[in-house]
């Protein structure tokens, strides 16, 4: 699968069609808007591509450098992924 470079400034909630998509610098990231922290990453996207996306899961993980941390986050049918927050599933000191 090919990585999509994700522009500065961009709004991680709209990025409902599968795929994974990379923000290669940090300050692209604290320009955008909805990334769970203001760090380069890459952020993978799972959804059934259906013209609703009934079912989106997005996974942030930053680059190393900013301790390992990975987040999730979810929306099923009516709640919108911009309505769930990031939950952080993982951390490393190494």
């Amino acid at each position: 699968m090919s990585t999509v470079s994700i522009p500065s400034s961009a709004v991680l909630n709209s990025y409902t069609t599968s795929g994974q998509f990379s923000q290669n610098a940090n300050a692209g990231a604290a320009s955008g808007l909805n990334y769970p922290a203001p760090y380069a990453g890459l952020l993978e996207v799972a959804s059934n591509d259906l013209p609703t996306y009934a079912m989106v899961w997005q996974r942030y993980t930053l680059y190393s450098g900013q301790g390992g941390r990975v987040w999730e986050r979810g929306s099923y049918s009516s709640t919108p992924i911009n309505t769930n927050l990031w939950v952080q599933v993982h951390y490393s000191l190494t």
